[in-house]
């Protein structure tokens, strides 16, 4: 409850009790036997509203014997609310309409007068003027459409008994029958449909008849929390109370829905004069619902007495009567809501307050309990909070093998340094509880596992396939199984982790990540090689499935067929959540892979890194570089490490001789640009375009055929091939890979002087 609230309920609780109340300190139990209280109060308040709707002599009967018969031999007890409504035309009414009176006055002027006034009427210059008035208004005939227009509304209980029909168990609490005439201006368009049937709004009050004790009239409910089940957490969170917090839930939807036909199906009947809205809907009635501690003289309790429930039970009816009674002598009489619907909707408007005022002050003890273990740590609770307190726990709970480490592990082989490092991170702030750009260790991002390590000879050969289905590569090595167990809040967001590796300079291996489909194949479905301090995040997509009792219990009601299925897709399932990475160190592969003995790359660092291009960037094969043991019988390290040196040496020397003929032309084509001045024919070694063609006739008359490359002059020419012919013409014939190459100016005019206006 908030502070105004609980200010508010304390002072009226101060007008029903001894004015020198106060609340006062209380332990643990005391939030069990609260929650407890407070739903008893919550069931006796709601009892008082089934009085007031209507809960009759033969309806208590039924309870006594729905309460009395073994739960195996009854079913739920169902409070429903049913309603229609409809029109139908009845006559025709016509009757006339007057509008008001207009007056109009006219003025007329004559210029014919009597002879013995012409005289005068020369001298005045004028001629004789007089005034008529007269009335005017307007008839109008209106045709009207009378409509009867009834709605009819019952309200009744249906207790279930396994062995008995529901028609002889249901009880009629109330019902009524409004009918009124509304005129329409067409018979097309009646005021509302002509009948009109609206869904029946159902509640099971079940769970009030459940905790009612009908032998004994000073204590009805006697609701308890059961400690000892498994499942009982909290004061709020158990099953009794959830249970408790559904039904009103479903309570207070019951009633707003049968709040809302009322007003808002009835409301186009309702004129501004037969009723005020804002009357019925308006908040009214004490709620007996009080979260409150008091220490009582003679008594262990810090809860209120059932004296003070009986006082609060009767306030409640009193506040209630007062508001009937306000209503009748306010509400003016209506045809379609009388003061039986008034009432109606006070009732309900009331259970609507009572379940809200029920759920927020559960709610509140959750809270209480929240606020007071956040005082007494001082500080809010996060997830890695959490993962911190387990991992503390673990190191004095389990044996040092068995403690839970992080999952962050160096690239390195027995002996030698480390290559790199990886690791499985959380990775986002807000997963740890932390605001995001907050500065965190590495520690706090590491997740944690149990792990066991296998030796090589423990392990059994496995197999990773590369390119396609049909090549596998055998792989062995030390393998470690791990477990994780993470500790998330429902506040905490969605649980998303990524894979890191980072490599160390002049260091590489290969990452593969993927899932063990089998106990000897590896499927990865990500693969890269980390090297020379690269660093590499990969985000892990993690789907939560059932467990096997909660896989168990879903399939349970299936058909066979249906239950075939979903375990041969369970079984797809549980194939897939075995992740795995698997790191392959790559000098070690590398000296295996050219003949070269173990650890003869580690300090041939330049060496190394030639491969390295040679095999990823060049993708020049192992043959090319291999050390040939067939040819020379050398168990040495140095004349091996010499060969491979000079075989990488002669593959780069034939890289570079054709990356430098490669670089010419591309150079020679990166000098394409048309030469529209003087500067342009200097900077390619020409004075001008007539000494560039100029060349070209120099060339040997005997030569059939020549080439001559004129693609630095034009992007569009890749060649231009010349054939000069002794004591005759020159024919040019030009291979054209663009659009427009010969219309230029500048060939069209050069070509055709160079060879004498040759075509």
């Amino acid at each position: 409850m908030s502070e105004q609230s609980l200010q508010d309920a304390l002072a009226w609780i101060k007008t029903i009790l001894d004015n020198t109340r106060n609340p006062v300190q209380h332990t643990y139990a005391d939030k069990y036997r609260l929650a407890a209280f407070l739903t008893n109060a919550a069931l006796n308040a709601r009892l008082t509203c089934l009085d007031l709707l209507g809960w009759n002599d033969s309806a208590r009967a039924l309870t006594t014997e729905w309460t009395a018969t073994p739960p195996e031999k009854r079913r739920s007890v169902v409070l429903r609310f049913e309603s229609d409504q409809g029109c139908e035309f009845l006559r025709t009414v016509e009757h006339t309409q007057e509008s008001a009176v207009k007056e109009l006055t006219v003025e007329v002027r004559s210029f014919f007068k009597s002879r013995s006034n012409r005289n005068l009427a020369a001298e005045d210059g004028d001629s004789t003027a007089s005034e008529l008035s007269s009335q005017q208004k307007t008839v109008t005939r209106i045709k009207e459409f009378v409509f009867k227009v009834q709605v009819r509304y019952q309200l009744s209980v249906s207790f279930g008994f396994v062995d008995r029909d529901d028609a002889e168990t249901t009880v009629i609490l109330t019902s009524a029958e409004r009918t009124t005439e509304m005129i329409s201006a067409t018979m097309e368009s009646p005021p509302i449909p002509l009948a009109t049937v609206n869904n029946p709004a159902s509640l099971d009050i079940s769970f009030i008849l459940k905790n009612l004790r009908t032998n004994d009239p000073e204590e009805k409910f006697r609701f308890c929390i059961d400690r000892s089940r498994p499942d009982c957490a909290t004061p709020r969170r158990n099953r009794d109370i959830d249970e408790a917090v559904a039904y009103f839930l479903k309570a207070n939807e019951w009633a707003g829905v049968v709040h809302h036909t009322i007003i808002s199906r009835w409301k186009e009947q309702l004129t501004d004069d037969q009723i005020d809205i804002d009357l019925l809907t308006s908040r009214g009635g004490f709620i007996p619902i009080v979260p409150l501690f008091e220490k009582r003289p003679g008594s262990d309790s810090v809860l209120l007495s059932p004296g003070d429930l009986a006082r609060f039970l009767q306030e409640q009816k009193r506040s209630l009567a007062e508001r009937f009674d306000f209503v009748e002598k306010t509400m003016p009489p209506g045809k379609l809501l009388t003061v039986a619907e008034a009432k109606l909707l006070i009732v309900l408007q009331h259970k609507c307050s009572l379940a809200r005022t029920y759920i927020r002050s559960i709610n509140d003890i959750e809270d209480t309990l929240q606020q007071q273990l956040i005082a007494a740590i001082g500080r809010h609770v996060t997830p890695r909070d959490f993962t911190q307190l387990a991992r503390s726990q673990g190191q004095k709970l389990f044996k040092k093998q068995y403690a839970p480490t992080p999952f962050s592990f160096a690239v390195q082989r027995l002996g030698h340094s480390p290559e790199g490092a990886f690791s499985i991170e959380f990775q986002h702030e807000a997963m740890l509880g932390k605001p995001k750009g907050a500065i965190m260790s590495s520690a706090d991002r590491v997740v944690d596992s149990f792990s066991r390590t296998f030796t090589d000879s423990e392990s059994t050969v496995m197999y990773v396939p590369i390119s396609d289905s049909t090549t596998r590569v055998p792989f062995m090595g030390k393998r470690t199984v791990h477990a994780c167990l993470f500790h998330q809040f429902s506040d905490s967001g969605p649980l998303t982790l990524a894979l890191k590796a980072r490599a160390r300079q002049f260091s590489s291996f290969i990452l593969m990540a993927g899932r063990i489909s089998s106990s000897s194949d590896f499927e990865p479905l990500a693969a890269m090689i980390v090297r020379n301090k690269d660093e590499v995040e990969i985000p892990l997509e993690l789907e939560q499935i059932p467990t096997a009792k909660e896989f168990a219990d879903a399939i349970e009601s299936l058909s066979p067929e249906q239950q075939s299925f979903a375990r041969s897709f369970r079984a797809l399932q549980l194939q897939a959540t075995l992740f795995a990475v698997c790191i392959v160190e790559i000098k070690p592969q590398m000296e295996i892979l050219l003949n070269l003995p173990p650890d003869s790359l580690t300090k041939e660092i330049k060496l190394s890194q030639d491969l390295e291009q040679l095999f990823i960037q060049y993708q020049i094969p192992s043959d090319l570089l291999r050390f040939d043991e067939n040819a020379i019988d050398e168990p040495r390290i140095a004349p091996r490490i010499a060969a491979v040196k000079q075989s990488a040496a002669d593959i780069f020397s034939m890289i570079k001789t054709a990356e430098k003929v490669e670089l010419e032309g591309a150079n020679a084509r990166a000098q394409h640009a048309v030469l529209d001045s003087p500067a342009d024919y200097v900077r390619v070694g020409y004075a001008d375009h007539h000494a560039l063609l100029a060349d070209v006739t120099k060339l040997p008359a005997d030569l059939t055929d020549v080439q001559f490359n004129f693609a630095r002059l034009h992007p569009d020419f890749a060649e231009l091939y010349y054939c000069w012919l002794r004591g005759s013409t020159a024919t040019i014939r030009v291979f054209q890979y663009g659009s427009d190459a010969l219309e230029h100016p500048c060939w069209i005019n050069s070509l055709h002087s160079a060879f004498n206006g040759s075509d």
